[in-house]
């Protein structure tokens, strides 16, 4: 790794930052096909053939249902989401960007909520608790 990273840029890229995306690419393959399923249902059910922000809602839902322990979703987390994803600021998201996020986001929360269950509850829940947003506890 260290030898990739000192390749890349001149030595310019970070290790932390070749790590973060070796884990949102792992990530999105482990189920990418899930993913594009998830997303063609959902944008039957909403009407949208594209990406929209109003389709996040349903889709993070679906995702996070099959997992116990989760927290409750809301506004504050459809709208972090969406504006991680929308990284020229145009309004816009391709699918395979909402897609991306929306794993690492997945694989993110079960690790930190997998992680406090087995610490005995606290923790995440606190922090999620405080900040109104399940999403800000990745942040």
């Amino acid at each position: 790794m260290d030898e990739l990273v000192a390749q890349c840029d001149g030595g310019l890229v970070r290790r932390e930052e070749a790590v973060r995306v070796i884990v949102k690419a792992r990530s999105f393959l482990k189920t990418h096909q899930q993913l594009e399923d998830l997303f063609e249902r959902v944008a039957k059910q909403v009407g949208d053939d594209h990406a929209t922000k109003r389709m996040l809602m349903p889709l993070m839902s679906e995702i996070l249902a099959p997992h116990d322990n989760m927290p409750e979703l809301n506004d504050d987390d459809v709208a972090e989401i969406w504006e991680i994803c929308d990284t020229n600021g145009d309004g816009r998201v391709s699918r395979p960007e909402l897609l991306l996020a929306l794993a690492t986001w997945r694989d993110n929360l079960v690790r930190i909520y997998a992680k406090e269950s087995a610490e005995g509850g606290a923790g995440a829940s606190d922090a999620g608790a405080k900040s109104g947003s399940g999403m800000c506890v990745l942040l």
